[in-house]
């Protein structure tokens, strides 16, 4: 027929072949064998539709909308969209293996044998989140929020934070390894084999202090407070105070006392006192003196 009608129509075997219309209808329609082929429509309508064996192969849209679908065993393989929507989806063996979206939304999402490979995002939202075996591997997200982490065998081994928070932050094998802070918080916090190896603070708080093998290494502060301390084997073996405070103090093998030095003991008299004080053994001798 003509006259912006049907134009075309085949038949083999009380089959239809192939059916074509224009006038801004059905364009082509092609079936074989009782199965639809392909299927062509225009004007911001169907674009493309194609079966094979009763799946679907291939399906396409235009006027941003569906762009590019295609099945493979009934399973889906491909699945573009447009206009800042869905960009790409790909699963093989009923297993996403990636997605992909544009407009500040989710960029990209990959997932192999069940387990999530990638996932990054845009627009201050997560950025990177990577996981293996079943596992966290990283994860980065900008914006103030968490800017890393790692985890290796279910352990966490690395923590980042910004913005006067959590700075590192780091585990081995279930142990604390390494913990910093900023914004005159804490600075440095290090522990081996369970125990306290280092820590120290800023902003006239403690300084330092360590540990080790269980006993107090070293400790000092600062602000008119405890400037140094520090313990060997479970003795005293010094310890120095600053502001009208203790100054110096000394053990030994936890008997013999070698010193002990004040200064300013009244500075409201006329007079400053001092005292000395000496230790030999268990025995104490103290005398004041000007």
């Amino acid at each position: 027929m003509g006259d912006r009608q049907l134009v075309h129509l085949h038949m083999v075997d009380r089959q239809l072949v192939h059916l074509q219309l224009v006038d801004r209808q059905l364009v082509h329609l092609q079936l074989i064998d009782r199965q639809l082929v392909h299927l062509q429509l225009i004007d911001r309508q169907l674009v493309h539709l194609q079966l094979v064996n009763r799946q679907l192969v291939h399906l396409q849209l235009n006027d941003r909308q569906l762009a590019h679908l295609q099945l493979v065993d009934r399973h889906l393989v491909h699945l573009q969209m447009g206009d800042r929507q869905l960009v790409h989806l790909h699963m093989v063996d009923r297993q996403l293996v990636q997605l992909q979206l544009i407009d500040r939304q989710l960029v990209h999402l990959q997932l192999n044998d069940r387990q999530l490979a990638h996932l990054q995002m845009v627009d201050r939202q997560l950025v990177h989140l990577q996981m293996g075996d079943r596992q966290l591997v990283h994860l980065h997200m900008v914006d103030r929020q968490l800017v890393h982490l790692q985890l290796i065998d279910r352990q966490l081994v690395h923590l980042q934070l910004v913005d006067r928070q959590l700075v590192h932050l780091q585990l081995v094998d279930r142990q604390l390894v390494h913990l910093q802070l900023d914004d005159r918080q804490l600075v440095h916090l290090q522990m081996g084999d369970r125990q306290l190896v280092h820590l120290q603070l800023v902003d006239r708080q403690m300084i330092h202090l360590q540990l080790d093998d269980r006993q107090l290494i070293h400790l000092q502060l600062v602000d008119r407070q405890m400037i140094h301390l520090q313990l060997d084997d479970r003795q005293l073996v010094h310890l120095q105070l600053v502001d009208r405070q203790l100054i110096h103090l000394q053990f030994m093998h936890r008997q013999l006392f070698c010193r002990i030095e004040t200064l300013d003991l009244n500075p409201t008299r006329t007079f400053n006192w001092f005292a000395l004080k000496v230790t030999i053994g268990h025995f104490n001798v103290s005398r004041p003196w000007i």
